[in-house]
């Protein structure tokens, strides 16, 4: 499916957290500034260069390599993460590999916020590496040639929006050693650093009202900054309200504002990403893949709600017989019944009455009224 076609619906508008990600941090590296002979200039009257990039010299029989989708992006635009955010589409890669080769899903690395007035979205600028596994198969004859091709579609936008497409290919000799480009080698490493990392805490989410809470118990957690929540899916959160953290000796609580859109969901999905205020000034985000169910509130105020009901419901039973459209029924019941009392005592006196038990549903209802 062409771009212009994908898009055309689309309208602009302790054990501490710290020191479980120290080693991340160590290997968390800016992505280094391509070199002018490695720079790529859009094509005319696009904004975004875009090219397949591998992270070593050849393909290895059996052995998984790694792509990535480069995008460099002209400055003041900007694509988008897996959830675009209030408006946007991700980019999308189509793949035509050789027979036995298959692609994963792109490894999407940390995105920012990025505000337009009150519209915000998730994703890149600048430059960076969408990366894929390839999974290559083990009867691949070394000395072959492959060739990987792919047809991406992206949405890049600043004050407007505009889709954009592009095939990309790569040809690698197949070998027994896989070659590694030092080049590519780093930019991979960084880009793997920017990949959120699996949440290892106690991880609990509330619902209440149109507030929802997140409590990671990681510890001592009060030297996090800028914490910030990224929610798997559109309408999930209201991406513009904001963010309440509180980071302390117990872990690290954020509040967000359920969407107006759609109802509290049952489970909260996406990456908590934050800063360690003891690292260096400059140092880059960590973050942590959240996937955790909704917690039933319980607590007090449920507990007097019920309560308060259970009074209501009384009250209401004992007004509804003292109104006067039901004495006069309940009056002539109750005469009916006396009269009905007393041709049994007339008959009974020529007669022994007979005796047996009498179910209780056979009472007539007024007295128990």
């Amino acid at each position: 499916m062409s771009a212009s076609a994908r898009y055309s619906g689309f309208r602009a508008g302790r054990l501490s957290l710290a020191g479980a990600l120290a080693a991340a941090a160590i290997v968390t590296l800016p992505l280094p500034a391509a070199s002018g002979a490695e720079s790529g200039t859009p094509p005319q009257g696009q904004h975004v260069a875009a090219s397949l990039v591998a992270e070593t010299r050849s393909v290895v029989p059996g052995r998984p390599l790694q792509v990535a989708l480069r995008q460099q992006i002209e400055p003041g635009w900007h694509t988008y993460w897996s959830n675009p955010g209030d408006s946007g589409l991700p980019t999308t890669i189509e793949w035509t590999l050789p027979p036995g080769f298959t692609a994963g899903p792109i490894a999407w690395p940390t995105p920012r916020r990025i505000s337009y007035g009150p519209v915000v979205d998730y994703g890149y600028e600048n430059e960076i590496l969408l990366p894929v596994t390839i999974e290559v198969p083990s009867n691949l004859q070394p000395g072959t040639e492959v060739v990987l091709s792919a047809h991406a579609s992206w949405l890049v936008c600043a004050d407007t929006c505009i889709p954009e497409e592009k095939t990309v290919s790569l040809s690698l000799p197949a070998g027994v050693e896989a070659g590694t480009d030092p080049y590519w080698a780093e930019r991979f490493a960084s880009t793997r650093a920017h990949t959120p990392l699996p949440n290892p805490f106690p991880t609990t989410v509330t619902v209440a009202g149109d507030a929802i809470t997140l409590h990671v118990a990681a510890g001592d957690a009060a030297r996090l900054r800028d914490v910030t929540f990224f929610p798997a899916a559109q309408d999930l959160i209201d991406d513009e309200a904001p963010q309440a953290a509180t980071a302390g000796a117990q872990g690290l609580t954020l509040t967000l504002r359920a969407s107006a859109v759609k109802a509290p969901p049952p489970g909260l999905d996406g990456i908590l990403v934050f800063r360690d205020s003891a690292a260096q000034a400059e140092s880059e985000p960590q973050a942590l893949v959240i996937s955790t169910a909704v917690e039933p509130a319980a607590g007090p105020a449920a507990d007097l709600g019920f309560i308060w009901a259970a009074v209501l419901a009384f009250v209401g039973g004992v007004l509804l017989n003292l109104m006067p459209c039901v004495l006069p029924v309940l009056s002539s019941r109750r005469s009916a019944w006396s009269s009905t009392r007393r041709r049994r005592r007339g008959w009974c006196g020529f007669k022994a009455c007979p005796t047996r038990p009498v179910s209780s549903s056979a009472l007539p209802a007024s007295p128990l009224r």
